[in-house]
């Protein structure tokens, strides 16, 4: 069960759209499993008190009874500096903070990796 909360009119509310609808695809059935299986909770907007940054525009958080496999499109290293996206990799559970900026491509830069 994926179970999406936040401010609907919000562009991080959006952006937690298209990471629900993208945790569907790459599981299948993920949204309609019942919560004792999977449960993948997503909120919008999440305030921390007594720390520098009190605004975290989407986390997310999951654990599934049985482990879900995806297989990287991008270079995944180990801890040892190993290439692990030749192989699928095993999830049992996840958590995940995403900042999401509202302005286009013109202003933003990857540096790396």
């Amino acid at each position: 069960m994926i179970t999406l909360v936040g401010a609907e009119a919000s562009s991080e509310y959006q952006a937690a759209v298209l990471v629900r609808d993208a945790l569907e695809t790459t599981w299948p059935g993920l949204s309609t499993s019942a919560r004792e299986v999977d449960d993948v909770r997503i909120t919008v907007s999440t305030k921390l008190s007594g720390y520098q940054v009190q605004d975290i525009d989407i986390v997310s958080a999951g654990r599934f009874s049985k482990a879900r496999m995806f297989k990287p499109l991008r270079v995944i290293r180990g801890s040892s500096g190993n290439k692990l996206n030749a192989r699928p990799i095993m999830v049992e559970s996840f958590v995940v903070a995403i900042e999401v900026k509202d302005h286009d491509e013109r202003g933003v830069r990857i540096m790396d990796d």
